[in-house]
C-alpha cells in the first residue's frame, strides 16, 4: 500500500477501505451470467479453491473463446462434447460441476 494513496493523516474510514482490498481481490471471482464477457483461458471463473483459471494449455485458434462458447444455447447445459475436446480431465470435471 502506497503512502501517496493514504495521505499525509488518512481518516479511518479510509484506511480500512484501502486496507480491505487485499482481502477483496483474493476472493473475487467472475459472475458468469451468459459468459459471453469472460475470457475462457484468462478470466478465473472456475469454482476451484486451488486454481480458479483453466490448466489446460490453450488450444491454437481457440485463443478468443469465452464460456458461452462452450454452451449448448439450445438447452442452456454445458456442450458436454466441446469441453471434453478442448480441456483436460482436471479441467472437465471443474467445468462440469459448475
Amino acid at each position: 500500500m502506497g503512502v501517496k494513496l493514504l495521505g499525509h493523516n488518512p481518516s479511518f474510514v479510509w484506511w480500512s477501505l484501502l486496507s480491505s482490498q487485499v482481502v477483496l481481490k483474493e476472493g473475487l471471482r467472475w459472475r458468469l451470467g451468459s459468459g459471453k464477457e469472460v475470457n475462457m483461458w484468462s478470466d478465473p471463473w472456475l469454482r476451484f479453491e486451488g486454481n480458479p483459471y483453466i490448466e489446460t494449455p490453450i488450444v491454437q485458434g481457440a485463443e478468443k473463446l469465452v464460456v458461452a462458447n462452450i454452451v449448448d444455447i439450445a438447452t442452456g447445459t454445458w456442450n458436454l462434447s466441446i469441453i471434453h475436446n478442448l480441456f483436460g480431465p482436471r479441467d472437465v470435471e471443474v467445468i462440469v460441476k459448475i
